[in-house]
């Protein structure tokens, strides 16, 4: 800005200041275009003057401005969410385990887990960690250096939202697939259903 353009300002050290009348924080002092400093040494609480950025040379506290917590019932929203996702987890999770060996015959259930076990990683854990860090990533405004390194702010409201719509979004896709795997699965006979439940020494007595 054209407040701070000479002032040959750094983002190397994050020393926030605040603009309590606008609840607008600045990066530092130079940021904001102070150009005295004053201090209080019986209560240690510094203050900055002449910030050309501010508008009207306002003086500015060292420190960041408290957030506006303006949602009054984030804690029964975290509350209720965790509540039941833990119940889902409960409900979903065993029979999900039950169907995976269900579907497929007895001699082929151990290879089935560990098939399974491996694309859940290989789809999930492995480029998890990839997309995810490349959302946070996105959303940094501002940079310890040039774009690289530690990040010192995140837009943390349209991050929020990314972060949970591509989690919604994958949770969708899913659920798209598990509903696909349903309707392509080949509807079996009573005598089919048994033979793959039993091993091949039982079906034997069955026939007799």
């Amino acid at each position: 800005n054209e407040c701070n353009a000479f002032c040959g300002c750094s983002t190397g050290f994050y020393e926030p200041v605040c603009d309590e009348i606008n609840n607008v924080t600045y990066f530092s002092a130079c940021h904001a275009g102070c150009s005295t400093t004053n201090a209080d040494t019986a209560t240690n609480e510094v203050w900055y003057g002449d910030c050309k950025c501010s508008g009207d040379n306002k003086e500015l506290v060292a420190g960041a401005c408290p957030p506006e917590d303006t949602c009054t019932l984030k804690k029964w929203v975290v509350f209720i969410g965790g509540f039941v996702a833990v119940i889902i987890f409960i409900s979903i999770f065993p029979a999900m385990n039950i169907a995976y060996l269900r579907v497929v015959p007895e001699i082929d259930r151990s290879a089935t887990q560990g098939l399974r076990s491996f694309v859940s990683r290989a789809l999930g854990f492995v480029p998890g960690p990839i997309i995810f860090g490349a959302i946070i990533d996105a959303y940094c405004t501002v940079w310890r250096g040039e774009g690289s390194g530690s990040c010192w702010i995140y837009d943390i409201n349209t991050l929020m939202r990314t972060f949970t719509m591509t989690q919604l979004g994958i949770r969708a896709l899913s659920i798209v697939c598990f509903f696909i795997s349903w309707r392509l699965y080949p509807e079996k006979t009573p005598y089919q259903q048994l033979s793959s439940d039993k091993p091949s020494h039982q079906l034997e007595t069955v026939k007799k």
